[in-house]
């Protein structure tokens, strides 16, 4: 389905009545009884389910002994709190566990911090296989680099 015709099923449905059965309105918290029609418009394109708060605190820990380098941990908190809104907490924790059995030899001046970690969306990042790595080294040497 592509993204014109739902926004367009969006818009059609909101000159709809309400009939939704729920409690409150996402938006503004306030009771559906008389739930507005861009309330509704944005609760059916919303409908994702969010974590917990407790979860995403109980993650950001888990998140934080991950780290190969703990450095300003509210601004990774921050930076967490924005990225779980934009991916699942088990992708991003997988994903720094991930990055830090890369890095474990790497010089820690080249170790990025959680916050740009989280905010560059690295957990998205391609991993570091063994074929890949010789393919680097060997493409290296290809343009004269040696190693030290």
């Amino acid at each position: 389905m592509n993204r014109d015709y739902i926004v367009q099923s969006v818009l059609d449905l909101a000159q709809m009545p309400c009939q939704l059965e729920i409690s409150n309105c996402v938006a503004t918290g306030r009771s559906t009884d008389n739930l507005c029609r861009p309330c509704w418009a944005r609760m059916v394109v919303d409908s994702s389910p969010r974590p917990h708060t407790n979860d995403i605190a109980l993650a950001f820990d888990q998140f934080w002994e991950l780290c190969p380098r703990k450095i300003a941990k509210g601004a990774a908190r921050k930076a967490f709190l924005k990225a779980a809104q934009k991916a699942s907490l088990d992708s991003i924790l997988s994903g720094m566990a991930q990055h830090a059995d890369e890095i474990k030899s790497n010089d820690p001046m080249f170790i990025p911090y959680p916050a740009s970690w989280l905010n560059a969306e690295r957990w998205e990042d391609e991993t570091v296989t063994d074929d890949s790595l010789a393919r680097m080294r060997a493409e290296m040497e290809r343009r004269g680099y040696r190693e030290s």
